[in-house]
């Protein structure tokens, strides 16, 4: 084998193995932020999950905070979790157990969380771009 066939070769595998590092690095991004995210709405951060969602929903999604204070979040779960790098989109379903002050009824709420992947500019990283759920 020739030389610049060697290199063309070697070229080429470079190529893909990053590609699949690139998917790699997105995928754990995805886990990671949508982790962090999961654990701010069980500690009842909400003031602090607004920096996962994306600008244009942040007004909206202080709304939904403020029509959350009195409710106290016991427990949560991940349903499932779906990252496709092709799309740079990513969904989470999780529920969400809770009481509304001063009752003690606990209460479910199912939580789909719409992602998606900037990687250019300020956004660059996962932004939620979904709303936080409506506590009745």
């Amino acid at each position: 084998m020739s030389f610049r066939c060697r290199m063309a070769l070697l070229a080429g595998l470079l190529l893909v193995f990053s590609g699949c590092t690139l998917d790699y690095v997105v995928k754990d991004n995805f886990e990671k932020t949508s982790r962090s995210y999961a654990t701010m709405l069980r500690w009842q951060e909400f003031e602090g999950a607004v920096a996962f969602v994306d600008a244009p929903l942040r007004d909206d999604y202080r709304k939904r905070i403020e029509s959350a204070r009195e409710i106290r979040v016991l427990d949560s779960r991940v349903l499932s979790k779906d990252c496709d790098v092709n799309t740079k989109k990513g969904e989470v379903v999780m529920e969400l157990d809770y009481t509304i002050n001063p009752s003690m009824t606990v209460k479910t709420v199912s939580d789909l969380q719409k992602w998606r992947y900037f990687d250019e500019g300020e956004k660059r990283g996962w932004r939620l771009e979904s709303l936080l759920p409506e506590f009745k």
